[in-house]
């Protein structure tokens, strides 16, 4: 285990405990709003490297500012609809079942955010330091990855 490691499980900390302190209801709303994020920006995404490419001529860069741009833009979205949301479910008087959930969906929440940054990063040379390819968690999240892309192939036709 490298300092790799331990940053990326202190990001799963983080994120469980978040999901702990907030809860299940709002954590599920933010855990499929990502994973709608997700999927949107990798539809259009390409349609926006097509502007982006005029202004910018690294296609690298052109990609991942693409594939940023849509993600922000609905998670803002999503966000705003949220806030809304739990304005009604704040008085419904959940127990502490509610928190417990919450941090299961925000160890997911982790692991998804973790798999997007990786996922991008592969797409730069840091791939090829030795630190990156000797940690353990990387090799995970890559395997994750991958079905993931293969998943979303099969059932999604991307």
């Amino acid at each position: 285990m490298n300092k790799l490691d331990i940053l990326i499980l202190a990001i799963l900390l983080i994120s469980t405990t978040i999901g702990l302190c907030k809860g299940f209801i709002k954590e599920a709303m933010s855990l499929l709003f990502f994973i709608l994020s997700c999927y949107v920006s990798i539809l259009y995404s390409p349609l926006l490297y097509l502007f982006i490419s005029k202004y910018i001529n690294d296609g690298i860069v052109c990609n991942i500012f693409s594939y940023l741009i849509i993600f922000f833009l609905v998670i803002i979205l999503l966000g705003l609809i949220n806030k809304n949301l739990l304005i009604f479910i704040k008085y419904s008087g959940f127990s502490s079942i509610d928190h417990t959930l919450g941090g299961i969906f925000g160890a997911i929440r982790g692991i998804l955010i973790l798999s997007m940054i990786i996922f991008i990063i592969n797409m730069t040379p840091i791939i090829y330091e030795l630190w990156w390819s000797n940690s353990l968690f990387i090799k995970l999240i890559n395997q994750l990855n991958q079905f993931l892309k293969s998943y979303y192939q099969i059932y999604f036709l991307i």
